[in-house]
């Protein structure tokens, strides 16, 4: 059975600074036959406004929903993020500052799109809920199943900034008639803050009581049951009594008459005080366990919840499946924590166990051996990796030498560097592999000077199509050489600010953006010579302190590899968590490089070459 709902809907009082709306409105035709409800909150400055309030309200609702049913054929999710994305881009330049929240309910399944400041929170349990908090002009999309009892929030950014999370915890626990009384009053004054409260319920049982009435009722079953324990006891004992044969006493019995009775009372007496006992003893035992469980059932609902709902939507939404068990595990290792002993917490941390790796994206790898260096040259040591895509290199610059090793077949060949380079860094390009000596970039092959030094110290280089880029720590700055028909063109600065932060470096690639890696695991973005704000997210623990990056521009994803928990992690190259891969060969490997194509990643381990598939 669909669960019905019920909507508060309460917005600030327009003023001077701005206002808000927030609307409900339900339809059925022949493509939604068990109809369908939308639900709009927004909020803007008032700021060269060109119409009256309403009117601005009727035409965004009437645009709202016209683009709804023009895209109705489109999956739900779909259709109503168009259309919340199609009012935005048409009022935000009327309307300064316009936020937008929007949602429908459809066949029991809540969806929701936000923008630009508008949010949506889920009541559930005791638990208040962040699930959607845009903060720019692209829209947020999130999907569930409410169950009942819960509570949906659908709200603009001035709302919460009026009213806490305990605040709507202790409205919550008391029905929607306190949530209206109480949020009323507080963001009254507030002319940008609008809610709308959407509560779920079935039929006839979806009625709102006090306190004080479900107390009562609670009393009154409690008394119900006590009559009934007595009535169970009385009949108890007039069982026990009619067991033992009824006797007369005549003053002139004999004694022992009277003696053989009152054993036999005695050993009813006792019977009874041991029943007594043992009942009141599973009573008290029985009150203290529900007192215990009360103490921390909410927070094993909270957690058994999320950890359902994250293992039934990791084929559907991998990222907000990870949200949701992120969450309820770290409750449930609160529980376990504290050292609460439930079979309930049992199942439920057999179950993350069971879930962790696939949700969370741990993959145990297994590197296989692919190439001993000091098979082709004795005593060969080397500490990076180069590759134009056919060939892996690895150079010894302490004995002046370059292992070559073809990708597919592992033919191997030795190269010497020529003594007049000084080289201490290397890359592979396809028409020559370049070396960085004392003073400027070498070719290999043609042994000749390439690039003039221009840089104050020993860069880092990378190379990109017929380019190639210094990295100058000292002077804070990329510079960049341009592929020409005689050779390369002069080194020159690439970066367009002044000066960048570039301490403590570990890695520079270029696939097209330039990528920096940092001690601090900040991860820097180069366009053109112009800083892009770059963030990794979705990682589902604490980000550590990565050593290593690499990428190309064949490759899909960043791979950083860090040494102390032995892992390589992988994100897109908009900075979203992909997965992690694990193997102890990563704790000793000093430089790696990444095939997407081949599905291989090659490391280089002390002497050693690796292969690991991906």
């Amino acid at each position: 059975m669909v669960l019905q709902t019920n909507t508060v809907k309460i917005s600030g009082v327009p003023s001077d600074e701005g206002w808000s709306a927030s609307f409900e409105f339900s339809f059925k035709n022949e493509r939604f036959p068990h109809g369908v409800t939308l639900f709009l909150v927004f909020s803007t400055i008032r700021k060269n406004m060109e119409f009256s309030d309403s009117e601005v309200s009727r035409k965004i609702l009437q645009r709202f929903q016209e683009e709804y049913l023009k895209a109705a054929a489109k999956p739900p999710d779909l259709a109503l993020k168009d259309a919340a994305r199609t009012i935005f881009d048409e009022f935000f330049q009327k309307l300064d500052g316009l936020e937008v929240a929007s949602a429908c309910y459809l066949n029991g399944t809540f969806y929701s799109s936000c923008l630009n400041g508008g949010k949506l929170s889920l009541y559930r349990d005791g638990f208040l809920v962040k699930i959607l908090d845009s903060v720019s002009p692209r829209v947020v999309s999130a999907s569930g199943y409410p169950k009942e009892g819960d509570y949906m929030l659908l709200a603009t950014s001035d709302f919460f900034k009026k009213i806490s999370p305990s605040e709507l915890k202790g409205c919550f626990s008391k029905g929607v008639k306190t949530i209206e009384e109480v949020v009323s009053l507080r963001i009254h004054a507030t002319a940008t803050a609008s809610v709308a409260v959407v509560s779920f319920g079935f039929g006839n049982n979806f009625t709102e009581e006090s306190v004080d009435i479900g107390t009562s009722a609670s009393l009154v079953n409690i008394r119900g049951r006590g009559a009934q324990l007595r009535n169970m006891g009385t009949g108890f004992l007039e069982k026990v009594h009619n067991i033992f044969p009824k006797r007369r006493l005549f003053l002139n019995r004999q004694d022992s008459e009277v003696g053989v009775r009152s054993r036999k009372l005695i050993v009813v007496g006792v019977i009874l005080t041991l029943l007594l006992g043992i009942s009141i003893f599973f009573g008290v035992y029985k009150n203290k366990k529900d007192a215990y469980k009360n103490t921390y059932s909410e927070r094993l609902a909270f957690a058994k919840t999320n950890i359902e709902d994250a293992i039934s939507m990791k084929a559907v939404d991998i990222s907000r499946s990870r949200e949701l068990f992120m969450q309820g595990g770290d409750v449930l290792q609160q529980l376990v924590a504290e050292g609460i002993k439930d079979p309930e917490i049992d199942a439920l941390t057999k179950m993350v166990s069971n879930n962790k790796g696939e949700i969370l994206g741990e993959k145990e790898v297994s590197p296989q051996l692919w190439l001993d260096l000091t098979l082709v040259v004795d005593n060969f040591s080397s500490d990076s990796l180069a590759s134009d895509g056919q060939f892996v290199y690895n150079p010894d610059f302490l004995k002046r030498s370059i292992i070559s090793v073809d990708l597919k077949s592992k033919r191997s060949a030795t190269v010497k560097i020529p003594e007049n380079i000084g080289a201490s860094a290397i890359i592979a390009k396809s028409t020559d592999v370049y070396l960085l000596g004392n003073d400027g970039l070498y070719a290999l092959e043609k042994s000749r000077k390439e690039v003039d030094k221009t840089w104050s110290e020993t860069p880092r280089i990378a190379g990109f199509a017929s380019n190639i880029y210094f990295l100058d720590t000292e002077k804070g700055e990329i510079l960049k050489s341009s592929g020409t028909e005689a050779g390369f063109s002069e080194a020159k600065k690439w970066t367009t600010s002044e000066r960048e932060g570039f301490d403590g470096v570990k890695s520079f690639v270029v696939d097209g953006f330039a990528w920096v890696l940092k001690n601090d695991t900040q991860i820097l973005k180069f366009s053109y010579g112009n800083g892009l704000n770059f963030q990794l997210k979705g990682y589902p623990y604490e980000l550590p302190n990565y050593d290593l990056l690499t990428t190309d521009e064949n490759s899909e994803n960043l791979y950083l590899l860090v040494r102390k928990d032995k892992k390589i992690s992988v994100f897109d190259k908009t900075g979203r968590y992909q997965y992690n891969l694990n193997a102890d060969v990563f704790g000793d490997t000093k430089d790696f490089l990444v095939f997407e194509s081949e599905s291989k990643i090659i490391l280089l381990a002390g002497e050693k070459l690796y292969e690991v598939k991906i």
